[in-house]
């Protein structure tokens, strides 16, 4: 084995870990998938038990989240807000199965808990939650307020799922978030250990991008030579004759 090709294995193996490490990183700065759901009145929840964090606003109007299954389920929803001075923690929900009201949580009559996220370094008040093993059917998830107005976050399911695709959704969601939700500067997603995560992923990737096209382009030139040489050795083998 050459030592390009070893160099080319050594870094690979690299950033196959680091990209691991990177992923598992992401992932739990951001166990519940981030959704920009906005003013959206009307949203469709797809794999209820997956975990996300829809991060909507209350402009007039309730908000409803449905979710319809053919298959048993855990129901899980929990209600949230940014902990920032005078911060609203009037949000309500209501769940219904197939139009009949199974669940009601006033938001004013809880304690809402103080709950600090450290990766994404973010401050959070804790409202209404509820779980139940549900069976198949549609619910709808009602989130208002008194005003109906006002920033929640819906939290929904609790099986954590962080692929590829996943993550890279996480990361283009997480600056909106801290701009419109915590009222921070967009770059501060990465101002945390979600950031430095992938900040590795990106210089692995690099290296192993640069590495690779060296490979191939020292390759090239190995087979470019050998095709002259050989043409060289040809020529003189006719001349000889």
């Amino acid at each position: 084995m050459s030592k390009s090709t070893e160099k080319i294995g050594f870094f690979t193996l690299l950033s196959f870990f680091l990209f691991i490490f990177s992923f598992a990183v992401c992932g739990d700065a951001y166990a519940h998938q981030p959704v920009i759901a906005g003013t959206n009145t009307a949203i469709n929840v797809k794999d209820p038990e997956i975990s996300k964090a829809y991060y909507g606003v209350l402009a007039g109007q309730p908000a409803i989240y449905t979710i319809k299954s053919v298959k048993p389920f855990e129901l899980y929803v929990n209600l949230l807000v940014s902990n920032v001075s005078n911060a609203k923690t009037d949000f309500s929900l209501e769940i219904e199965k197939d139009g009949v009201s199974i669940q009601r949580l006033y938001g004013p009559d809880f304690f809402w808990m103080d709950f600090y996220e450290p990766f994404g370094d973010d401050y959070y008040l804790k409202g209404p939650e509820f779980e139940s093993q549900a069976q198949p059917g549609s619910y709808t998830i009602k989130v208002y307020s008194q005003s109906n107005t006002g920033k929640y976050a819906l939290a929904v399911g609790k099986t954590e799922k962080f692929g590829l695709l996943e993550t890279v959704a996480a990361l283009r969601a997480m600056p909106a978030v801290k701009k419109d939700f915590f009222g921070k500067s967009p770059w501060t997603a990465y101002n945390n250990y979600t950031g430095l995560a992938f900040f590795i992923f990106l210089v692995m990737s690099g290296l192993l991008i640069y590495f690779i096209a060296a490979f191939f382009k020292r390759r090239q030139v190995r087979i470019e030579l050998d095709r002259e040489y050989k043409k060289a050795d040809a020529a003189s083998k006719n001349d000889a004759g």
